[in-house]
């Protein structure tokens, strides 16, 4: 059988299934294992019974992950066929005729389109998963009559072999681990009345031979289940000791917390000690340095002087006097500055002064020179 499971499925709750429901014959003397022949007309006719009609599965045990077959079937006096413990895990929406490879061979089939229900069924869908990886998943397609009928009619009747179904409806989908009846699919008819109301002796040993396999496969797990316990028993107890091991070094763990606990208290307490130590160690040096200079000469610093006060530093303390020193020194070149213009402008000052007197000195002995000169020429005249 053909299931293909979508991986990207955009709806929360559901997993979108692909499954081949059964192959569709050319001739009725081509059929399943069952007998049955699916013809394409009839297949057509029918196909709108699917959507709608549940995918179910009867399970191993309450784990719901691997199925085994349609459930135990059972038939009341009147002839209603019923399924006594097999579940609903999904739903079937839509059916097409397509062409599809199965074991290397093309055939024509029915194909179903529907969903699996991952939230309630989520083992379920991870076995399903597991077993595509390496084999095809069987399942079995269930039909009944449809009304007003009793009975699924037959095209020619009904035959052991070849059988064509011509009026009946899809009424559900299992998947199943047992061997299936077509090797597309398998198929299991329901009637919804049996004429005689009563099983066959053929039937019933059929049945029981089913039952005493159903045993066996039982028994078969009971016993690997017995295994399973008898190691899990191992394991737990294992897994006790280990436990215990692991709350010892847990306690252990703790003890060790709380002692280092106390010490990183101690060492919290020597740590602010000396750091209070070495800050007033800091402001004594401070003092110090600072008592060498005046209160204006000291305002520079006035901010820095603050700061070392709430957290003091060899670096702080340096900053803070070199700050003084270069303000200081500035000082005294500008006070330098401001005496060598001052100096340089008295010595302009003496230099005209000199320059002045030596010009009246010159001017006056010019005229004295000329006085002289002038009586001469005069007594010469007279």
């Amino acid at each position: 059988m053909y299931i293909e499971v979508a991986e990207n499925n955009k709806r929360t709750g559901i997993t979108p299934i692909r499954i081949v429901m059964h192959e569709i014959y050319s001739s009725p003397d081509e059929y399943n294992k069952n007998g049955i022949s699916w013809k394409r007309e009839y297949v057509e006719k029918q196909i709108s019974t699917i959507s709608g009609s549940p995918i179910v599965a009867e399970f191993v045990d309450d784990d719901f992950d691997m199925p085994l077959g349609h459930g135990d079937v059972y038939v009341d006096d009147d002839g209603e066929v019923y399924f006594q413990n097999s579940v609903v895990v999904g739903t079937m929406n839509d059916a097409k005729i397509e062409n599809v490879e199965i074991n290397k061979e093309m055939k024509t089939v029915l194909v179903g389109y529907g969903h699996l229900y991952n939230q309630r069924f989520p083992n379920f869908i991870k076995w399903i998963k597991e077993v595509n990886e390496f084999e095809q998943v069987k399942s079995s397609v269930e039909i009944c009559a449809s009304h007003p009928h009793k009975n699924i009619i037959y095209e020619d009747g009904w035959k052991e072999a070849g059988r064509v179904p011509m009026e009946y409806q899809y009424s559900g989908h299992a998947i199943l681990s047992e061997t299936p009846a077509d090797d597309s699919a398998v198929l299991l008819e329901i009637n919804k009345f049996k004429e005689d109301k009563k099983m066959s002796k053929e039937l019933i040993a059929e049945l029981n031979s089913k039952i005493d396999g159903k045993d066996t496969e039982i028994n078969k797990l009971k016993v690997q289940a017995g295994t399973k316990d008898t190691e899990l028993n191992e394991l737990g107890g294992k897994l006790e000791k280990k436990t215990n091991e692991l709350n010892t070094v847990i306690q252990e763990l703790n003890d060790k917390k709380k002692e280092l606990e106390g010490i990183q208290g101690e060492v919290n307490e020597l740590r602010e000690f000396k750091q209070k130590a070495e800050g007033e160690k800091l402001a004594a040096e401070l003092n110090e340095k600072l008592s060498a200079y005046t209160d204006e000469e000291k305002s520079v610093s006035k901010d820095k002087i603050e700061t070392f006060s709430k957290s003091p530093s060899a670096e702080k303390v340096s900053e803070i006097v070199n700050e003084i020193n270069s303000d200081i020194a500035k000082k005294i070149v500008e006070d330098r500055k401001k005496k060598q213009a001052t100096e340089d402008e008295d010595k302009k000052k003496r230099d005209k002064d000199d320059k002045d007197k030596k010009s009246e000195q010159n001017s006056y002995i010019f005229g004295d020179i000329l006085e002289e000169d002038t009586e001469s020429s005069i007594d010469e005249l007279l």
